[in-house]
């Protein structure tokens, strides 16, 4: 699969000309929606990539925030379809991000509540309820954010799976030539006079004459 600089490349490449398209089509209405478009493909690519779930230039650009993915690694296999899912995989680094980050909150205003007079649940719950009623009061900025992410972990998983494919394509064969007459094959049983012919023709050139 591609490196992750070939990644980068590819994410800034697809978003260069995806960004004419998104504020072209928003002229007449709102282009904070093609900024959000552009801004949640970007994210995807350069910081929530799929390849989050190993040591990647994704995971080191969270610097000291990299410890939050630490749990994620340990517990979701390398390309397992949890991570390079087309759909879950997206959806479901955005739900362990935003439970850590509300874990991460709770635990640390439950900290300052050793000292200050706060209310550690009630903050938390009234931040996660105002996320629920701008969800609700606008559905389609939450709804193209979303499309627009999960468009970067498919472009990921597309160029995988191209590269893979070309590499398969134009590898060359390796061929090993067959052992000396009356050698046991990898079955275990002694390789036929014509097999070890051929076996010395494509890989040796023809055997010299008994």
């Amino acid at each position: 699969m591609p490196d992750g600089r070939t990644h980068d490349g590819i994410t800034m490449v697809t978003a260069s000309f995806a960004a004419p398209i998104c504020f072209g089509l928003c002229l007449d209405g709102n282009p904070g929606r093609a900024a959000l478009v552009l801004a949640s493909y970007l994210a995807s690519g350069l910081l929530f990539s799929d390849d989050l779930d190993i040591h990647s230039i994704e995971y080191k650009r969270w610097r000291l925030l990299r410890f939050l993915w630490w749990p994620y690694q340990k517990l979701v296999p390398h390309r397992s379809w949890l991570s390079h899912g087309l759909f879950v995989g997206a959806a479901l680094r955005i739900l362990y991000f935003a439970g850590m980050c509300t874990l991460l909150l709770w635990l640390g205003l439950t900290a300052l509540s050793r000292l200050l007079p706060l209310d550690a649940s009630g903050l938390v719950g009234g931040l996660l309820s105002a996320i629920a009623r701008s969800i609700i009061d606008h559905p389609e900025w939450w709804a193209l954010a979303f499309l627009a992410f999960m468009m970067g972990s498919v472009v990921h998983i597309a160029s995988d799976t191209v590269w893979t494919f070309l590499r398969r394509a134009f590898r060359e064969p390796v061929v090993r030539p067959a052992g000396a007459p009356g050698q046991p094959t990898h079955h275990g049983a002694p390789a036929p006079e014509y097999v070890q012919r051929v076996s010395y023709n494509v890989a040796e050139g023809d055997p010299p004459s008994p």
